[in-house]
């Protein structure tokens, strides 16, 4: 039995469920729990691409707003590090 992956509007894959028996048939609850099945993984990889997607943008902006290098300033030896809040994947807008 293959029963699509849908997640948000979109089909992002398939599942493939088989038996080791070969008389083995499959009826209408069986799809329907194939079908949950599905839904649920669906939705669960859709969710960690998202999250990835939005780490990615997050890291991307904050290398931007990094300076290149730091200010060259006589008798003083300066080192930076940025350390984000929580994990650094969180993107927050705010509102005016």
């Amino acid at each position: 039995m293959i029963v699509p992956l849908r997640a948000r509007g979109r089909t992002i894959g398939a599942l493939a469920l088989a038996s080791l028996r070969p008389d083995r048939t499959y009826g209408h609850e069986d799809l329907e729990l194939a079908a949950e099945l599905a839904r649920r993984a669906a939705l669960a990889l859709d969710n960690a691409r998202l999250y990835q997607d939005l780490g990615t943008v997050a890291h991307t902006l904050q290398r931007a707003l990094l300076p290149s290098r730091l200010p060259a300033v006589d008798g003083l030896e300066l080192a930076a590090r940025f350390r984000p809040a929580g994990d650094g994947s969180m993107i927050r807008r705010r509102l005016l």
